[in-house]
């Protein structure tokens, strides 16, 4: 499992030692960075916790990848998903 938590906001608590800092980041077309931690888990149920403290709005995002998959290099990402467009559960603002 990935996350991208969000720079301003840092991390949050559950975001402990046990994950894995990748030393990449990825930016928003609004400037926001975020910083990509990743976890192995086995299959299941994940919970995750809340946003670190503070007062400004932001959001971490998960990308979930199969053991049985290929490993995606840091430089493959070359798609993407502008999260300001996002409404809530990720689909289009109405």
């Amino acid at each position: 499992m990935n996350v991208a938590v969000d720079k301003r906001v840092g991390r949050p608590a559950w975001l402990d030692a046990s994950w894995e800092d990748r030393g990449t980041f990825l930016v928003s077309s609004n400037n926001v960075t975020y910083e990509l931690f990743r976890k192995t888990y086995p299959a299941g149920t994940v919970s995750l916790g809340p946003n670190g403290g503070g007062t400004s709005s932001s959001q971490y995002v998960i990308a979930v990848q199969s053991s049985t998959q290929a490993a995606i290099a840091d430089s493959a990402i070359d798609n993407w998903y502008d999260l300001s467009h996002a409404g809530p559960g990720g689909g289009p603002l109405n």
